[in-house]
């Protein structure tokens, strides 16, 4: 052992520290301690409410709904995917179900999870081995979670004093054979003298085995879901303050952000662009959702986005313009800083559009030069400036210039014009995909970002594509059945709809595409209309099923119209029996109902 300073410190293992006598702390440093205190203090600047932690509501209805809804981007210990859906099923009411969730979802325990689940819907349904064990594991309903639930069955049954029941504890954790058949003899021995049968004193020791092997201890699960808890506290009764301090701690980690904007989208909120009167150097809360930062506009940086902030505030809003472009002059403002403001929307507010403003740069710099020079012979209005002519830019370019300097689309999404398409199919959205729907077939939608052609050992081509919208980014797999039809339909850059089913766990999902086709060829198609013609001497309950069963199988966004010929009649199949019409649908309908009977319109 060494000392620096008043530090002393060893790097002996931690088994070797014990045999000396010596106690072994675990120092964990935690972020969200640091969010903790900023939501504190933001929340009494904002509100003029000092909250104490310690008297924040137990079990707070609104955030116990919040929980039990999966709405947990940010919470501490709870933003994973497969927590979200745990969460979902367990519709936690107290907050001892969330510190018993947090303790069972890692490997092991994770098994018990539904059984916890059930018992806590129907705790009239739950069984004990044995009925002493009732008053320790009623709060888990009927689950062994923690470790001291292992010594508190030791104490109760085989008349352990508790420092032998935390041996007991340690001994099973280690797994040594020799001192776990001693403790085995003991147990038992114990239980048979505290009245128990001997066959269920064995139950009792093997059961404690089985749990004893993954058994979390309850202290960390306490103060791990404490923190989670006062976080969701503030998520759920102040939202915009949350979401602020959120995005400032894990700015520049674009995924993690893309999936908080989203669920802020679900409640209503959103990511405001930023504005050169309205933004703040980091994250600032709004009426209608967070205001993003001039410091994370790209090339901005945090000296001028403090230099604008601070003019603002010293001589009041930027009236236009030329007003900004002056007043901001004495802060050397460089050229590309003041072109990502234009093309991140942070001077949208003024009459000009930005390809006005990008074009005047130069412009302006050259009249606020000449005010300089000649300021005291001439007085000059900002009204006498002539901005260059331009066409404005599409909202398509807006958007690529919005994203290229923001990293987000922040005034719409390129999505936005196939509103209609999509209320057809109706996809999910990227970041909504999760274990929980494992080999379902869904529907997305998003930007292909990259693809990765390959060739099979067979030396058959397939592809790997990464797909995103505004909520993350998902994996999509191409099989060569599928890229022989659909190769031509896969352009980088370009926005795709895929169909497929989901495979993955907690750690990887990704989505087998069954069809992958361009956003501007499904708006095509979804204009287009199958006919198909039953007819009359042809069993019709057969041949509509035999039907379903192939626009079933080839899903897409082109409506189908069934006619009737014995009952003269002519039905409009709903969007479940969209297809996407291709040459082997055509032939597999036409061996159903002839050549004649399938008609594209």
């Amino acid at each position: 052992m060494r000392e620096r300073g008043a530090l002393a410190y060893t790097q002996l293992p931690m088994e070797d520290l014990d045999a000396f006598g010596l106690l072994k702390f675990d120092l964990l440093g935690l972020r969200n301690l640091t969010l903790l205190d900023r939501l504190q203090k933001d929340t009494f600047s904002k509100t003029g409410q000092h909250l104490s932690f310690n008297q924040l509501p137990k079990d707070d209805k609104k955030t116990m709904k919040m929980l039990a809804s999966g709405q947990t981007a940010g919470v501490f210990q709870f933003e994973s995917a497969g927590m979200q859906s745990v969460l979902r099923k367990l519709k936690p009411s107290q907050f001892e179900d969330i510190v018993a969730v947090n303790a069972l979802y890692r490997p092991g325990p994770m098994d018990n999870i539904d059984t916890f689940i059930r018992g806590k819907r129907a705790p009239e349904n739950i069984t004990y081995l044995h009925d002493s064990l009732r008053q320790t594991l009623s709060l888990t309903y009927g689950v062994m979670v923690y470790q001291e639930q292992v010594m508190q069955v030791a104490v109760q049954v085989a008349n352990y004093s508790l420092a032998d029941a935390d041996l007991l504890r340690r001994v099973i954790s280690k797994k040594d054979k020799d001192l776990l058949l001693q403790e085995e003899e003991r147990f038992l021995a114990g239980a048979v003298t505290s009245g128990y049968d001997q066959s269920v004193a064995k139950q009792l020791f093997e059961w404690i085995l089985q749990f004893a092997n993954y058994g979390f201890n309850r202290s960390h699960a306490v103060a791990y879901s404490l923190i989670a808890y006062r976080i969701a506290y503030f998520k759920a009764h102040f939202p915009g303050i949350f979401y602020a301090a959120y995005f400032s701690m894990i700015s520049g980690d674009l995924e993690r952000m893309k999936r908080a904007a989203a669920e802020m989208k679900r409640g209503e909120l959103s990511i405001l662009g930023p504005s050169v009167n309205n933004s703040d150097y980091t994250y600032a809360a709004d009426e209608r959702g967070v205001r993003f930062p001039l410091q994370s506009v790209a090339h901005v940086g945090g000296n001028i986005a403090k230099a604008i902030v601070s003019e603002r505030k010293e001589n009041g809003r930027f009236r236009n313009f030329i007003d900004f472009c002056r007043r901001m002059k004495p802060a050397r403002m460089q050229r590309n800083q003041l072109i990502s403001l234009i093309r991140s929307g942070a001077l949208d507010e003024w009459e000009q559009h930005r390809a006005v403003l990008l074009a005047s740069i130069d412009r302006a710099r050259e009249y606020i030069d000449f005010e300089d020079d000649v300021g005291a012979l001439f007085k000059s209005r900002d009204e006498d400036f002539r901005y260059a002519e331009r066409e404005p830019y599409t909202q398509h370019e807006k958007l690529l210039q919005e994203k290229e300097a923001t990293g987000f689309y922040l005034s719409g999404h390129p999505l936005d014009e196939y509103v209609h398409l999509f209320q057809v199919q109706k996809p999910k959205d990227i970041g909504e995909v999760s274990e929980e729907h494992h080999d379902q077939y869904v529907w997305i939608a998003g930007t292909l970002e990259t693809m990765k052609p390959i060739r099979t050992k067979n030396g058959q081509s397939m592809a790997f594509l990464n797909l995103s919208d505004d909520t993350g980014r998902i994996e999509v797999v191409v099989f060569p059945n599928v890229y022989r039809d659909m190769k031509d339909e896969l352009i980088e850059g370009e926005l795709l709809v895929v169909y497929g089913r989901v495979e993955g766990n907690a750690n990887r999902i990704k989505i087998l595409a069954q069809l992958t086709q361009l956003a501007d060829h499904a708006k095509a198609e979804s204009t287009s209309s199958l006919y198909l013609k039953i007819p009359e001497h042809l069993n019709s309950t057969k041949t509509l099923s035999a039907i379903k069963r192939q626009l079933r199988n080839h899903s897409g966004f082109a409506g189908v119209k069934v006619y009737h010929e014995s009952k003269r009649k002519l039905y409009e199949l709903d969007a479940s029996y969209h297809v996407h019409i291709k040459k082997e649908l055509l032939e597999r309908l036409t061996l159903i109902v002839g050549e004649e009977n399938v008609v594209k319109k």
